[in-house]
């Protein structure tokens, strides 16, 4: 019961971004399988575009597997792809990911398919469009293929409540002790030590800025960026003394800071890489002194 309790607290975003490597485990690699099987015999079964009035049973169970074997690889192969490729986007992107890529599976998977018509000689016995079997492809990848994503994130999401452990985590991003009234102030060091648990390990740790991007915060590290669900002003306190706010929406570490410029009226700070970020008039001060002792580090 207390287990339910810590996945169903847990935002989608921290375990959406390690479903990928479920894909890769031993485990729901044999879901997976099973989950082709499955399909193969609802083929074998009800055989579609006609294939059930122009093959016997057992040659409809050696179509469905000469295109189960030629397919899956490719799909399982793509659908990891596209959970790590898209582990830093909200949700609602990934899940758009996800079905756009399954849609493109079904392109070489309707090849596939055609290959086979033309192996068990039943091309000209069937009249198809290739719309129709295209719609048919894509209907049973995103079946098929719907399922697997669908047990590799509860997988995901069961693994990372049990990290959790006892703190169990509130839509908001807090523990369940940290909302609580009566719950003492956590130490700098713990909240800091929160969020870089959030990054990923590929991201390192060297955190450059971070930014707000709707309910969640832009952290962009020297290795690239990711999305966290939290609000910045917990950022700007979890960080302390490593950087300071420059706007309501913006925060940057202080070594990474290389100068500060006019454009068109509003005042920008240069980071290191490239980045330009602006600065509001109540942050002015602050930003000046930083950018001083930027230059007086580098002298």
């Amino acid at each position: 019961m207390r287990q339910n309790t810590v996945e169903s607290a847990i935002p989608a975003i921290w375990w959406l971004r390690h479903a990928h490597r479920e894909m890769l485990e031993w485990r729901l690699i044999r879901v997976s399988l099973g989950v082709l099987a499955a399909s193969m015999l609802i083929f074998t079964a009800f055989g579609p575009l006609g294939i059930e009035d122009r093959l016997s049973p057992f040659e409809r169970l050696a179509f469905a597997a000469f295109c189960g074997i030629l397919c899956w690889p490719v799909c399982h192969a793509m659908s990891a792809a596209i959970l790590h490729l898209g582990r830093s986007l909200s949700p609602l992107r990934i899940l758009f990911a996800c079905l756009a890529g399954m849609l493109f599976m079904a392109l070489p998977c309707t090849a596939v398919v055609l290959v086979a018509f033309d192996l068990f000689e039943v091309r000209g016995d069937i009249d198809f469009r290739l719309p129709e079997v295209y719609l048919n492809v894509a209907v049973a990848v995103l079946a098929c293929r719907g399922v697997v994503h669908y047990l590799a994130c509860q997988r995901a999401k069961a693994a990372f409540a049990a990290r959790r452990g006892s703190s169990p985590v509130a839509p908001d991003g807090k523990t369940a002790a940290a909302r609580s009234p009566a719950a003492p102030p956590r130490p700098l060091h713990d909240s800091r030590k929160a969020l870089f648990e959030r990054l990923p390990e590929m991201l390192g740790r060297d955190i450059v800025y971070v930014s707000v991007s709707g309910h969640y915060i832009n952290v962009v590290t020297t290795e690239g960026s990711c999305l966290i669900l939290m609000r910045l002003a917990d950022a700007v306190a979890a960080l302390g003394e490593l950087g300071l706010q420059v706007h309501r929406s913006y925060w940057v570490a202080h070594r990474h800071i290389t100068g500060a410029q006019r454009v068109d009226g509003r005042l920008l700070l240069r980071l290191t890489g490239g980045h330009e970020l602006p600065v509001s008039r109540t942050h002015r001060v602050a930003v000046s002194a930083a950018v001083s002792k930027a230059k007086d580090r580098r002298a």
